[in-house]
């Protein structure tokens, strides 16, 4: 007489079942693919690309020598840039917000 299988069991135990894996979280799942690493280059490459271009601005304002500041023209050099900067610093640590001064 043939014997027929209607069904395979399973394990004695609930341990052997391996149970579903917990899913990451959308960015993390799509960085980890090849097109996920592409956006993320691409992404990352605008923003230099735009800090260059905005940096290179300020020097031309600076090689140009005026700026208009608040409708008025303001002579623009690198020593008035540096003066300006230690005018600020100078501000600062006498407010007392710089610790080292």
């Amino acid at each position: 007489m043939a014997q027929t299988v209607t069904r395979s069991r399973g394990p004695v135990s609930g341990t052997a079942v391996s149970k579903g894996r917990k899913r990451k979280p959308f960015l993390l799942d799509f960085y980890s693919t090849a097109l996920g690493k592409k956006y993320v280059m691409a992404i990352t490459g605008i923003i230099g690309i735009g800090f260059v271009i905005g940096h290179m601005v300020g020097n031309l304002k600076a090689y140009i020598g005026t700026v208009t500041e608040n409708g008025q023209e303001v002579t623009f050099t690198a020593s008035s840039c540096v003066t300006s900067w230690c005018r600020s610093c100078r501000m600062a640590c006498s407010s007392g917000s710089c610790a080292s001064c």
